[in-house]
């Protein structure tokens, strides 16, 4: 193992302990968006949502456990790491899979403009999943240089050695993956554009606010998609994914070394301890789509009455779920915000219109 020694960039103790809080307090934001998933089947979502809360999990722990640069003082890693590490890469994966499955959804039920059958879900289970669990779980192995490493801040990782095996077991799926949600998400882009007008008509109709919803979560994913995730993970796919690749060792054991974990300082990879911010963004994203509305109002309002908190709380929940539009919460409600401010600008009289195709609110996209 490595010993202590004089480095150059030191870990942020500032930046862990807000990772520690935040992901703490993100997560638990984010289970009302997570069984709003679950209840609407939406397999892409709350699989990425999912795996975010996990990394926020691991994120809060680890940065705490390995919070200095002293090794001699470090926890070994034994238990959470062995969890922990053979984890991560699939996860990654599954997320990339994920973020593909999304605009695809959409891009379907924009195109047949009908409810997409329920009995989908496990080929989408089995898309987003399939590679993740089949392939890298149990073939990483092979390929990784050590039993895991740690690196203060960030806590346990995996390593992978630079043979032909790795680029089909690991590093290949970043790039392709990445390619197709960038075409997938313009796809998406180019069609709700398409559509504006018919859109732009149902936004005139007074009662149609589920229709202004739904126009405006599309606009946002698909912006989220292509402004934020596409940069990100090339800067992340450029920074971890080797060029040039040798031969594989067929050998049937391990090496002895191959069990001795690989202790890092921040020097030597100053940027990963920033990495979980982005799964905190995450949860926070979801928390603004899906856990400010109406009806996570209703759900906060009835777990507070259950256990007997609600008289605490009085400005909190003094206003009724169907009036969230005056209600203290309501103003996390970030696309109910943008809502408001298109009906000020809606024309006062209504003009035929032929409606948003109704299996967009399958998407979770239409409603509150």
């Amino acid at each position: 193992m490595n010993q202590s020694r004089d480095i150059g960039p030191e870990l942020n103790q500032i930046n862990g302990v807000a990772i520690t809080f935040l992901s703490i307090l993100t997560t638990i934001l984010a289970i009302i968006p997570l069984t709003t998933f679950i209840r609407i089947r939406q397999v892409g979502p709350c699989s990425l949502l999912l795996i975010s809360m996990l990394f926020s999990t691991f994120a809060a722990v680890n940065s705490r456990i390995w919070s200095s640069e002293n090794q001699s003082e470090w926890y070994s890693g034994v238990g959470i790491c062995h969890i922990e590490t053979p984890l991560r890469q699939p996860l990654t994966i599954a997320f990339a899979f994920a973020m593909v499955l999304m605009p695809w959804k959409l891009v379907e039920t924009l195109r047949t403009r009908r409810v997409v059958q329920l009995n989908r879900v496990w080929r989408d289970i089995v898309f987003v999943w399939g590679v993740p669990v089949f392939i890298i779980m149990p073939f990483q192995y092979l390929v990784m240089t050590n039993v895991y490493s740690i690196i203060p801040g960030f806590g346990c990782m995996p390593e992978f050695d630079e043979s032909w095996l790795s680029l089909l077991v690991v590093f290949m799926w970043w790039p392709v993956l990445l390619f197709f949600t960038l075409v997938l998400a313009i796809i998406m882009g180019i069609m709700i554009n398409r559509k504006r007008e018919e859109i732009s008509e149902s936004l005139n109709d007074n009662s149609s606010r589920a229709s202004e919803r739904t126009f405006i979560k599309l606009y946002i994913v698909a912006a989220v998609l292509i402004a934020i995730y596409f940069p990100t993970q090339l800067i992340f796919v450029i920074r971890y994914v080797p060029l040039r690749y040798g031969s594989f060792p067929f050998a049937l054991e391990k090496n002895k070394e191959w069990v001795v974990p690989t202790l890092y300082h921040t020097s030597d990879d100053p940027q990963i301890q920033y990495e979980p911010w982005a799964y905190i963004a995450i949860n926070f994203l979801m928390f603004l789509f899906y856990g400010a509305n109406t009806d996570a109002q209703k759900s906060y309002r009835k777990c507070v009455e259950n256990i007997g908190l609600v008289k605490l709380f009085p400005r909190f929940f003094s206003q009724q779920p169907h009036n969230s539009a005056k209600s203290l919460l309501s103003y996390g409600d970030f696309v109910g915000y943008i809502t408001r401010k298109f009906e000020k600008h809606k024309d006062s009289t209504s003009k035929p219109h032929e409606s948003v195709p109704k299996s967009s609110s399958y998407w979770g996209l239409s409603g509150n």
